[in-house]
């Protein structure tokens, strides 16, 4: 984890970098508030009888708020702490599109991510992406697959054969509109991986994760707020930084 200090210029630098790679595509960034009530995900205190959240996750703060809000500020960013339940910290910088067509959502937020990687000079990645519906009705496989343990599935010894194991429900159309999406990013980094999965089940429709060399950087994917259908991602700041200084170093 990034060590935050009062002045560190490689970190001013990356988030100037992913301000204005989100401020030229017409995103509003927002500053969320530290403290949440209601019983979020995160680190959570009591406090005269009631419950707070520390930093929790930026998108369920998002499906707990008036969609009246959204009307004049669909399209909106933020660069964030995040607080685990367990007191780990994560610096993150995210944005969010609402209420727009499902599909075109989903290429903007692919697209952007990508072309803010590219300011950011980390080109050498790769994104996964798969539907939430697969492992919907197999959450503790999903978690299992998640942390690459096959043998709590029951002694399976690969992806594949999870994949085959399980009736997940792929269609055609699902195959489509996941060529859909290969096809219009068109972009040999990208490409279909149902072992994919994302742990909050908020997530309806595409989803998607970013990896540099096996290392995690960046996750999303679409979701439904009120009725309305929303579609955002998030980088790991912190991984960011560690690319950046790696990469540094090596120029050096």
């Amino acid at each position: 984890m990034v060590i935050l200090k009062f002045i560190d210029p490689l970190l001013s630098e990356i988030s100037k970098i992913i301000r204005n790679s989100f401020d030229t595509c017409n995103y509003i960034e927002i500053f969320p508030q530290i403290i949440n009530s209601g019983k979020l995900n995160g680190l959570k205190f009591v406090y005269n009888n009631c419950i707070y959240t520390v930093a929790p996750d930026i998108t369920l703060r998002l499906l707990n708020t008036n969609k009246k809000y959204f009307a004049n500020n669909p399209r909106i960013y933020y660069i964030s702490g995040s607080v685990d339940p367990y007191l780990g910290e994560t610096l993150k910088a995210g944005l969010e599109l609402i209420n727009d067509d499902e599909f075109n959502s989903n290429i903007e937020i692919i697209k952007i991510a990508m072309k803010t990687l590219k300011e950011l000079s980390i080109n050498n990645y790769k994104i996964d992406i798969s539907l939430s519906y697969l492992y919907k009705k197999y959450s503790k496989t999903r978690d299992y697959i998640k942390k690459m343990d096959y043998n709590g599935t029951g002694n399976i010894d690969s992806k594949e054969a999870i994949i085959d194991l399980i009736d997940t429900g792929i269609s055609k159309n699902n195959i489509e509109f996941l060529n859909k999406i290969l096809k219009t990013v068109n972009d040999e980094r990208i490409n279909i991986d149902f072992g994919t999965v994302r742990y909050f089940n908020y997530y309806d429709g595409l989803i998607f994760e970013i990896y540099n060399n096996n290392r995690f950087i960046a996750g999303g994917g679409n979701y439904k707020i009120k009725r309305m259908n929303a579609c955002g991602f998030s980088f790991n700041v912190d991984s960011i930084y560690n690319i950046t200084k790696e990469n540094l170093k090596v120029k050096k």
